[in-house]
């Protein structure tokens, strides 16, 4: 018994460092400093690498019949995609992330430590900004200047921001009691107008404050919660919103003037990045097992001297249906409905919250398959591999 821990505690040893490795890499990388940004590539493959032996240690260790579904629904993604040459790294990670997702481990944990490496790396990033070693680039929209303090963008800066305050909330919650979730809360509700102030990026410091507020409400009155289908309903819901927000603004464009009342309308909701979406679309298509697309960073387009001008798709549902396919977003759909019903079961409240957030953020960040700060994937992983876990989450009486 003691080896079989000892054996358990290495392999989850071994998988948190290298969700460590992948996620603090991809933070340098978000940086402006351009060598930063050609590490990552190389920390993608040894990443890759790692989680290909983790997987065959578990499977010659023996798996149960719902694992063994997923490796062999996950090798036939995997295949055909490799098939029609339209496999990236970063859905091969998210595939392995998940299928060597150890026994026993708790994606909470996993939100705690990468909380505290991403709250470390943020302080360097501004320190090293503010000395000059990294430059704080500057952007004008809609008449106020926005700054990056050291990252790509005033978007990136203002994401891992509060996505980082996310992660920390969800992963330290249970332990606080309300006096110390309460002063936190207000710590946490300062930095956020704080970072707002500064990138004045909108999404950010709304789906930040909307956490908060839901986090506090989940913890005084989580148990009146436990028995409501419809709350613990709100993952797909928040999904389904989006998906079809999104394809529906994709036909609409692709059937009407673009310069219409409600084309304008799009382009506010999806802060001004709609004709990329929509620009994207158009020149790829959505099929089935995705595409091979050509981005240009802001790191990239920066350093052209403006020879190259930022290409990307910041809509999640759109970029997961032209990069990895109609499949992947079916994929996501049916995650999404398995980990909300495995949520009402051990009544975790907060993870509705967290995932609810995470898919309304998707209409304006590509945030939902980014799983080098988004724990929501492994949190799929855990429900999926580790079953459900009774009286898992701790109640505080209202």
């Amino acid at each position: 018994m003691i080896i079989k821990f000892q054996k358990s505690k290495i392999i989850s040893t071994i998988y948190i460092a290298t969700y460590l490795l992948y996620s603090c890499s991809f933070l340098f990388a978000s940086t402006s400093g351009s060598i930063l940004n050609d590490i990552f590539p190389k920390v993608e493959t040894i990443v890759i690498a790692i989680l290909i032996l983790l997987c065959i240690g578990l499977l010659l260790k023996g798996i149960n019949f719902g694992k063994m579904i997923m490796f062999i629904f996950a090798f036939c993604i995997i295949a055909v995609s490799m098939h029609y040459n339209v496999l990236s790294k970063s859905l091969l990670i998210i595939y392995l992330f998940i299928l060597a997702y150890p026994t026993m481990l708790e994606s909470r944990n996993i939100a705690k430590v990468i909380s505290i490496v991403m709250i470390v790396i943020v302080i360097l990033v501004v320190f090293l900004c503010g000395i000059g070693i990294l430059p704080n680039r500057s952007f004008i929209q809609h008449g106020v200047l926005r700054y990056s303090l050291g990252f790509t963008s005033p978007n990136a800066f203002a994401n891992i921001a509060t996505i980082t305050i996310m992660n920390g909330l969800i992963g330290f919650v249970e332990e606080l009691d309300r006096k110390k979730l309460n002063y936190i809360s207000c710590l946490l509700l300062i930095i956020i107008i704080v970072v707002y102030k500064v990138t004045n990026s909108r999404a950010a410091v709304i789906f930040g404050i909307l956490f908060i507020l839901g986090i506090i409400f989940s913890y005084n009155y989580g148990i009146k919660l436990d028995k409501s289908i419809f709350f613990y309903s709100m993952p797909v819901i928040s999904f389904l919103f989006g998906m079809l927000i999104s394809i529906f603004s994709i036909i609409y464009a692709n059937s009407n003037n673009i310069d219409s009342t409600l084309y304008n309308k799009l382009e506010v909701l999806f802060s001004g990045r709609f004709r990329y979406m929509l620009y994207a679309y158009d020149t790829y298509g959505a099929k089935w097992f995705g595409n091979k697309v050509e981005f240009v960073s802001y790191n990239m387009s920066q350093l052209s001297n403006g020879k190259v001008k930022w290409f990307g798709i910041d809509n999640s549902y759109m970029y997961i249906m032209i990069c990895y396919g109609i499949v992947a977003i079916i994929g996501m759909l049916m995650l999404y409905i398995i980990t909300s019903y495995m949520a009402f079961k051990m009544n975790n409240t907060y993870i509705v919250i967290y995932l609810s957030i995470i898919a309304l953020w998707g209409l304006s960040e590509n945030i939902m398959i980014n799983i080098a700060m988004n724990i929501s994937l492994l949190v799929f992983a855990d429900y999926i591999m580790n079953g459900v876990k009774k009286n898992s989450v701790i109640r505080v009486s209202s």
